[in-house]
Parts: structure tokens; C-alpha cells; sequence
């Protein structure tokens, strides 16, 4: 990603092309508000079907009225990171809402904002699906997406299963959100961690094991920039951080709860009368599934491994509910993978700020460099070993104005990034080197 700032001008520069409005009505036409926009506000979340976002807008000229602007309009928005080389982002959205309407302290203009969604999020809700769908769940999801929106792109990974099922008149999102939960990877029978997205390229079916195992495209360092300090470089400057907000670590109540490291689901098939259990451990999974980083969130012997009576789950089930036809759910195959893995993708959370960057998207994953404020082995790299390393983007916030664009970036991780001592090493656990702060 180094290409990017080969004629970079200056840190948190933006190449700003246009933002523009296409009134409600029956003529596509689009008039370039950009003058009038304080403030544009694109957000993507690897949890969304949908981009959204808003302007904020100073109106001298009382478009609001004159247009008017009544909440159904379009908008085109098209800029890039300057210098990279790459296409302008040429984005088209649909405005939902208009809201903090107000004038201004000196009367001479009138302040609000524009919110706005990506086409399909209309689109989805007016589309209904009632048919017997039956195959392989990739390309079931692919075929649903395709009749739904044919000038889309999806990138769509293989599933190893199929499923065969009647969609009750079901939106496009909720059928596919459907087969999402029972999706198993094509790699690894364990992995059932599927998610449906939209980013700024298109929509996305991706496992997150998929997406967490890739290598980092881009490393970025916080520096503690004090007097005497050469940070001049401007690539060491595009890859700095701004700024981090609180990190989050885990909750080992919540855990418990949400079935993060244990768990059972009962099956009753009410055609035999009979039930069956079916438990989840962490320790014994673990090392079936694609991970962040090799190291696990709690050590091998610890309890929360084995409390599984604290998350249950129950399921029905149908032996042969017609002739020639067995029952396609497999509930124990995915139900409490699922459940497990999605809570264990937050195992720890960050939020960083960095300068704006138009080729991050969410599903990308990143590195860390965070200078550790104390250290007790002088041996060992001066990095921080909790809050730094590998990160998969969960959101980015890209706000920008016609002269600066930041990214906001929402991080998540799995598993640890340095291994976590069992049980039996706190028998004699290591002591702070003391003499080196001396």
C-alpha cells in the first residue's frame, strides 16, 4: 500500500471532486452542492448490509426550499486519497432523511443534515421471495442476490454445505442473513462465522475466518512524538496514528453468558420423542479454526472451558418430516460454532484514527506498532504487546471536508497477540525486573 503516497501532498489531504444532488423527480440531474457541505460522513460496518452516512450542510442560498429538498433525493459524492494513482470513488446514494434543521446565530443561513442509504436498501425492503430453494448455500446466495439486484456485485466464498428450504415471503437480506447463520466454510467443517456486508467496492459473503487469516495490507505505528524526534517522513506520517481511543478487553461475565468458550444445545425430535445434547469447548476447538494470531483468549485449563450449563440452547427437530426427505438443519454442525466464534470475534476491540485513506475497507486487516509505555525485560522490543499487533477492520467512519479526510477505524481480533500463561505457570510466575527502571 506504499504506492499510495508516492506524490502525497501533505497528511490528511483529500482529493475532493464533487458532491453533488439530484432533486426528487422525474429528471436524473445532478446540481454539485459542495460548497455548501461542511462535512461528509461515510460509514461501513462488516456487520451492515448497508453504506450510510450524512452531510452536514450550511445552506445560504435556502436550497432546503427552493429545490425543494424533501428527503428523496440523490447524492453523488466522488473523491480519493490524493496522489495515489487510483479511480475516483464515485459513489451514488439515496437521501432517507433530513434532520437538526435550524438557523444559524446570524440568520444568514439555515444548518441540517442529509442522511443517506445505498440503493439496495430500498430496493430490499419492496423485493419478496416465496420458493422452494434447494443446493449449495453459496450459490443459493449468489442466485437470490443476483434476481434482487442485477447491477450489484457480490463477492460471494464457497460453502462446503447445502440446505434445502421454502423462503415465507422473506426479503432478499432476510433469506440471505438466513442461510448465513448455517454456513460452514469450505476449509474446515468448524467454521460457521459467515457474514453479509456491503462495503464501498460491493456486497460481500465472506467467513471472517477467510478474512482474519489474510496477511496485514498495511502496518500502522503511534508515536509519542517529544522534542528531538525525526518524524518527518511523510510515509511514516500517512501510516501514523492519530490517535487510539479506549481499548476494550473481555468481559469474562459476558463470555460466560453468551457461550464464548462453552456451551450445549439440545435437540428434541418430536417425531422419535427423544433428545439429543451436543456441547462446545473452546480448548478443544481452537486449533480447527482459522485465527487472528496462534495464541487464544484464556489458557487451555481454564474453567470457563468446561462451564458449559451456563449458555444452553434448545432446537427442534424432525426425523423424515416427509417421505424420501431428511431433516437439513444439523444444528449441532453450526449452531453453537456460530454462537461461539461471532462472540469471540470481539474478544478485544480498538478504535483508532488515522490519516484518510480511500482504498481501506472493512474485512481488510492491519497491523499494529504501539510503543509500550513501561517494560521490565531491557532484552525484549519496546512494543506493546497488549493493545498492539494484527486487527481485522470491523467499521470505518470516513469523514472528510473539501481539505482534510480521516479514517476512523473500528478493530476487533479473536485471539490474543501474545500467549496467555495457564494454570500451571502461576505456580511460579515471573517477577518484574525492577532494577531496569533504576
Amino acid at each position: 500500500m506504499t504506492d499510495i503516497i508516492q506524490t502525497y501532498p501533505k497528511i490528511d489531504s483529500i482529493d475532493f471532486k464533487s458532491i453533488e444532488l439530484s432533486p426528487y423527480g422525474p429528471f436524473d440531474k445532478f446540481i454539485d452542492i459542495s460548497r455548501f457541505v461542511l462535512q461528509c460522513n461515510i460509514f461501513e460496518d462488516i456487520t451492515s448490509h448497508h453504506i450510510t452516512g450524512n452531510l452536514v450542510i450550511e445552506d445560504a442560498l435556502n436550497l432546503i426550499q427552493t429545490l425543494p429538498i424533501i428527503g428523496r433525493e440523490k447524492v453523488r459524492i466522488r473523491f480519493r486519497t490524493p496522489g495515489s494513482g487510483r479511480p475516483y470513488l464515485d459513489l451514488i446514494f439515496f437521501v432517507y432523511k433530513t434532520e437538526d434543521i435550524e438557523r444559524s446565530e446570524n440568520q444568514k443561513s439555515i444548518n441540517y443534515k442529509l442522511y443517506f442509504i445505498s440503493k439496495e436498501a430500498f430496493i430490499n425492503q419492496d423485493t419478496r421471495i416465496q420458493k422452494s430453494l434447494k443446493g449449495n448455500i453459496s450459490t443459493l446466495v449468489k442466485t437470490i442476490f443476483e434476481d434482487s439486484f442485477d447491477d450489484t456485485p457480490l463477492d460471494a466464498e464457497p460453502t462446503s454445505n447445502s440446505y434445502r428450504f421454502v423462503v415465507p415471503n422473506w426479503t432478499t437480506f432476510k433469506t440471505i442473513s438466513f442461510l448465513s447463520n448455517r454456513a460452514l466454510t469450505g476449509t474446515s467443517l468448524n467454521e460457521a462465522n459467515f457474514l453479509f456486508y456491503q462495503d464501498l467496492d460491493g456486497y460481500k459473503f465472506r467467513s471472517l475466518s477467510s478474512l482474519r487469516s489474510k496477511d496485514p495490507i498495511a502496518n500502522y505505528t503511534y508515536r509519542v512524538v517529544t522534542t528531538g524526534d525525526d518524524y518527518t517522513r511523510l510515509e511514516d506520517r500517512f501510516f501514523g496514528i492519530h490517535q487510539i481511543d479506549p481499548c476494550t478487553g473481555m468481559d469474562s461475565l459476558v463470555s460466560l453468558v453468551d457461550g464464548r468458550f462453552s456451551s450445549t444445545l439440545y435437540e428434541h425430535d418430536i417425531t422419535k420423542k427423544t433428545f439429543t445434547k451436543s456441547q462446545y469447548s473452546y480448548s478443544r476447538e481452537f486449533d480447527f479454526n482459522r485465527s487472528t494470531t496462534n495464541n487464544p483468549l484464556i489458557a487451555e485449563g481454564d474453567p470457563l472451558n468446561l462451564m458449559s450449563d451456563a449458555k444452553i440452547v434448545y432446537r427442534p427437530n424432525q426425523s423424515m418430516p416427509f417421505d424420501d426427505l431428511q431433516e437439513n438443519n444439523n444444528y449441532q454442525k453450526w449452531v453453537l460454532y456460530r454462537i461461539a466464534q461471532l462472540s469471540q470475534s470481539v474478544g478485544q476491540t480498538l478504535s483508532i484514527e488515522v490519516p484518510g485513506n480511500h482504498t481501506l475497507r472493512v474485512g481488510n486487516v492491519i497491523y499494529l506498532n504501539i510503543p509500550s509505555f513501561a517494560y521490565t525485560d531491557p532484552t525484549k522490543t519496546a512494543n506493546d504487546e497488549f493493545m498492539g499487533g494484527k486487527y481485522l477492520i470491523s467499521t470505518i467512519h470516513h469523514m472528510f471536508s473539501s481539505d482534510r479526510y480521516i479514517c476512523k477505524l473500528g478493530l476487533m481480533r479473536d485471539t490474543r497477540n501474545e500467549p496467555v500463561a495457564d494454570l500451571v505457570s502461576y505456580e511460579n510466575p515471573p517477577a518484574p525486573n525492577f532494577d531496569y527502571f533504576a
